[in-house]
């Protein structure tokens, strides 16, 4: 199944439940492409095929309600959509996720 982002996606959420390693000090963090990696496949379960999410190079703090800025290309189109990425659930490295994708496509 190839992925198109129809509407119904385009507008709707997708949530991961992932564990990660600390990589250390009293802030725990993890790398944003963990939390494209964590999108993807939180939207490939939704769709049933993996697009591809980029969400910079900045490490990520994990606190609830952090947001990070992430762009979804549709691999069958090539459109960017905005793609925020939030994270709803910490628990010590344990975290969940939520990822709402742009009704529109980035011009």
């Amino acid at each position: 199944m190839t992925l198109r982002l129809a509407p119904a996606l385009i507008a709707g959420l997708a949530s991961a439940a992932l564990l990660v390693g600390c990589t250390g000090g009293a802030t725990i963090t993890v790398t944003a492409d963990q939390i494209a990696e964590a999108a993807e496949g939180a939207l490939e379960q939704q769709v049933g095929s993996r697009p591809s999410v980029d969400c910079g190079a900045d490490d990520v703090r994990l606190v609830k309600g952090t947001k990070v800025d992430c762009v979804l290309t549709d691999p069958e189109t090539g459109e960017r959509f905005d793609a925020p990425v939030t994270i709803t659930k910490v628990d010590g490295t344990d975290y969940a996720i939520s990822v709402q994708v742009s009704d529109e496509p980035i011009k």
